[in-house]
């Protein structure tokens, strides 16, 4: 795990008032090279009542990027077939959950994580042709949570 963002926010204005999640995942890039696997997952969850538990997570997006071209004998030694993928993606807003109903006196919880996993096989030690895995690169930017409420008019 990578890291995890909540918030909540009490219903202290005396009004029943409709509330929704908002989550902005930060910028991502990542770099890979021969013979990698890497996964960048979002997951969130959202809860609400008058002691609410924490929200259980529900997966939202993930992403991927898998290089797997082979490997040829070079001086007969076995070496990956040399290629390098790289991603970006830019920052991206969207609501999560579903519209709360939130009584006077109530809370709303938002939780997300993220977290990444990295595999690499094949080729897993020292050659005489440099670390097979020097590029399996992943940055992650922040991650914010908003909750926005109306007033419910009777």
């Amino acid at each position: 795990m990578l890291f995890t963002t909540n918030v909540l926010w009490l219903n202290n204005t005396g009004v029943t008032q409709l509330v929704y999640a908002q989550m902005t995942q930060g910028a991502v890039r990542y770099q890979i090279d021969a013979l990698k696997h890497l996964v960048i997952r979002y997951q969130w969850g959202t809860s609400f009542g008058v002691a609410p538990a924490d929200p259980a997570l529900t997966e939202e997006s993930r992403i991927r990027g898998l290089v797997d071209a082979g490997t040829t004998t070079v001086s007969s030694t076995n070496v990956a077939i040399y290629v390098l993928l790289e991603d970006r993606q830019p920052p991206i807003s969207f609501p999560i959950g579903d519209l709360i109903t939130l009584p006077a006196g109530q809370t709303v919880k938002a939780r997300c994580q993220v977290s990444w996993q990295t595999d690499a096989w094949g080729l897993n030690w020292y050659s005489g042709y440099g670390d097979p895995i020097p590029h399996r690169i992943g940055k992650v930017g922040p991650v914010k949570l908003d909750l926005f409420s109306v007033p419910v008019i009777p």
